[in-house]
C-alpha cells in the first residue's frame, strides 16, 4: 500500500502495474531503488512455486517496514507511524 501511495504522489517509469504484488515485483527490479529495499521487495514477492528456489522473507514485517520507511524518506512524510505499535 505504501508503494501504491508513493506512485500516486510521484509516478515512476517502469511496469509498476496496478496491483500491490506488481508494485513489489517492479520495486524489486527497479535499479534506481536502494539495493536493500529491492531485496526486501523481492523476498516479499516470492510466490509459492518459487519457495526453495529463491530467498523468502524470514521477517516479512521487517521487510515491509523497510519499504515503508524508504517510501516515507522519498516523499518526506510519515505515512505509517509503525513505531507506535
Amino acid at each position: 500500500m505504501a508503494i501504491h501511495y508513493w506512485l500516486e504522489k510521484k509516478p515512476r517509469d517502469g511496469n509498476y502495474g496496478s496491483s500491490y504484488i506488481n508494485h513489489l515485483k517492479a520495486l524489486a527490479e527497479d535499479e534506481a531503488i536502494h539495493p536493500d529495499v529491492r531485496a526486501a521487495a523481492k523476498r516479499l514477492s516470492v510466490s509459492k512455486d518459487q519457495v526453495g528456489k529463491q530467498e523468502i522473507s524470514v521477517n516479512p514485517l521487517e521487510d515491509a517496514i523497510l519499504i515503508i520507511r524508504y517510501v516515507e524518506h522519498r516523499l518526506n512524510e510519515v505515512i505509517f507511524p509503525v513505531d507506535q505499535y
